[in-house]
């Protein structure tokens, strides 16, 4: 996958704790967060 958000060439350290099962890395956060953001989901100003 190719990732364009700001900081992406970074964005593969790993997470402090474990508390989030299959969040290790912020990328991890992106792709879940990918699955579940859009426009119905995203606030009417944007």
């Amino acid at each position: 996958m190719e990732y364009k958000f700001w900081g992406w060439e970074q964005a593969n350290v790993p997470a402090i704790t474990n508390q989030y099962k299959g969040i290790h890395t912020p990328l991890d956060l992106y792709d879940a967060f990918s699955k579940i953001w859009c426009a119905d989901t995203c606030a009417p100003r944007m």
